[in-house]
């Protein structure tokens, strides 16, 4: 339940490696927001969840568990919350939900209230959190705050594809280019009926422009939040503590680099190139990137991009049918 004292949140989206953190950070230092420097991954975790397991699982299965370590080198970037008293953060939520309406949304204003008490700072013009993919629950954000605004950063998918593969594979888990532009698409479609819904309360940056032209993309976004433009703007922060990068090539900056834009599409296969240009082409024509978009799927390129997935011969032909549905 918004309250006049607690501002409807800003939500930061978007799909996985596409630059959702180098947003976050950029915004972490502004004097007039509130950050929380974690993903909470709440729409997922509360959905899934009976309500008496919400607070333990918010502090233990999201970003909230990275703030019990005061600093750590992890390959999303350095973190450091030595300012930060965990087991304080746990009681002050707890003791100030049990005083809420016992929602969803109180949990997560109590938490981010906690936290700013820690630093000393109230939530200002907005609280701002960033989970990727959260403009797939923005109809349920809508409904906890009603005047929730969400900002959007895409990344060329051909890039954002190649640079979450390999995240992923570091972990064991491939990701597969069926399950990638079926992802991808869905998130664009449901960030652009949010701003259908609500056109003044949606914004969408892209990750090539935000790199290449830092000053003149937060100048917009400092518009779209209603607050002054500040030199904070263009030295990513996280937690206040300097962050330098989360790329999956290895680079670590002191501000913004334009450096990792296009690099991943080094590690894009031709055939993956056509299939995807096939299936996302005209999406991305929509946010303004050049694309040749063949007529239909090209067949032959889905068989052997099914084929060479490792999945067998039924997987394959499960995929090769997905890749060439209209």
């Amino acid at each position: 339940m918004t309250t006049p004292s607690r501002p409807a949140p800003v939500l930061l989206c978007g799909y996985p490696k596409s630059g959702t953190t180098l947003l976050v950070s950029l915004l972490d230092g502004h004097p007039d927001l509130l950050v929380f420097p974690e993903e909470l991954n709440v729409f997922r975790t509360t959905s899934r969840l009976p309500r008496e397991a919400w607070l333990d699982a918010l502090f233990t299965r999201t970003g909230v568990a990275h703030l019990r370590h005061e600093r750590a080198e992890t390959p999303s970037g350095p973190r450091d919350y030595a300012h930060v008293d965990f087991a304080r953060l746990r009681e002050d939520t707890a003791a100030a939900w049990a005083r809420s309406d016992g929602s969803a949304a109180a949990l997560v204003e109590c938490l981010v209230a906690a936290y700013g008490a820690q630093l000393g700072r109230a939530p200002g013009a907005a609280w701002v959190e960033k989970t990727p993919r959260n403009e797939l629950h923005l109809a349920v954000a809508e409904q906890w705050w009603p005047g929730v605004r969400a900002i959007q950063i895409v990344r060329d998918p051909r890039a954002t594809f190649c640079s979450y593969r390999r995240k992923r594979e570091r972990g064991d888990t491939p990701l597969h280019l069926d399950r990638f532009l079926s992802d991808w698409d869905a998130g664009v479609a449901a960030f652009d009926a949010f701003a259908a819904r609500a056109p003044g309360r949606a914004h969408r940056v892209r990750y090539e422009d935000l790199v290449g032209d830092p000053g003149a993309v937060t100048e917009e976004l400092a518009r779209f939040l209603g607050i002054a433009w500040d030199a904070a703007l263009l030295a990513p922060t996280r937690g206040g503590s300097a962050w330098t990068g989360n790329s999956m090539y290895g680079e670590r900056t002191a501000g913004v680099s334009s450096a990792p834009a296009s690099r991943p599409l080094d590690d894009l296969h031709p055939d993956e190139a056509h299939v995807l240009a096939a299936r996302l082409g005209p999406r991305m024509q929509a946010l303004g990137y050049a694309v040749d978009v063949p007529p239909d799927v090209p067949r032959i390129a889905a068989a052997r991009v099914a084929w060479r997935s490792g999945r067998g011969i039924r997987g394959a032909f499960a995929m090769y049918r997905r890749l060439v549905r209209a």
